[in-house]
């Protein structure tokens, strides 16, 4: 089993780390280029509020490699601190 799958990275939690939240229409595309890098994460839907966007953690020693796969993809994300709709009504 691939070492990457959300499901097997809880101890994420337990180190350094943050909260990026990506719209759900995004999160096949995140996920698969999140596997293709080789880049751990965690998220796991039944914790989740419902919602149009699924709340992933993942390592601080990542966040250039997944700064550059939100970017090349156009995927629309955010950290926990600011809300996604906050970007769309300025």
């Amino acid at each position: 089993m691939n070492s990457t799958l959300s499901e097997n990275n809880f101890d994420i939690k337990l180190k350094e780390y943050y909260k990026l939240y990506v719209l759900l229409k995004d999160k096949i595309i995140f996920e698969s280029e999140l596997h293709k890098s080789g880049i751990k994460f965690y998220a796991n839907i039944n914790e989740q509020p419902f919602g149009d966007s699924i709340r992933y953690f993942l390592l601080d020693s990542d966040m250039e490699n997944i700064d550059r796969i939100v970017t090349n993809n156009g995927i629309v994300a955010n950290t926990e601190s600011h809300l996604i709709s906050d970007f769309r009504d300025e």
